[in-house]
């Protein structure tokens, strides 16, 4: 899509620039409603990201996925913690957050390694369903 390193150093400022705006008003939204309803739209909010990802063929296609991206990890990361916070026993509060990060950590791992793989062995698209599956229909 013709995105050198400076681009993509702006769409990570647009990232963290959208996820820094949204977390507080989204942690207060999550302070009044239920968290898991914050949560079910947020995952899906994700799953819709990494579709567009997929289907990106415009630069505008990604500073709006990165856009979307920012506002999806302002309404998973702090509400999550807090989730864990909220249902955790008052005494284990500290050793199930640590457990979250532990496992989160263990599991983006594997995922970005394969994620890795996909991308340098059979191409930048493959990281994304759409072109995988396309990929994988007409190769075979």
């Amino acid at each position: 899509m013709g995105i050198n390193s400076i681009d993509v150093i702006f769409l990570y400022f647009v990232y963290n620039a959208v996820a820094s705006l949204f977390s507080v008003p989204i942690g207060k939204l999550s302070d009044r409603v239920r968290r898991k309803n914050i949560f079910v739209f947020g995952y899906l909010l994700f799953s819709a990201i990494y579709l567009l990802f997929g289907l990106a063929d415009r630069t505008v296609t990604l500073i709006l996925g990165f856009v979307l991206y920012g506002i999806y990890t302002a309404m998973i990361a702090g509400v999550e913690r807090a989730f864990i916070a909220e249902i955790a026993p008052p005494q284990m509060k500290g050793t199930m957050l640590g457990l979250h990060g532990t496992l989160v950590g263990i599991a983006l791992l594997p995922a970005s390694v394969i994620a890795g793989l996909l991308w340098e062995h059979i191409g930048t698209f493959a990281p994304f369903c759409r072109q995988l599956l396309h990929y994988c229909y007409y190769s075979a």
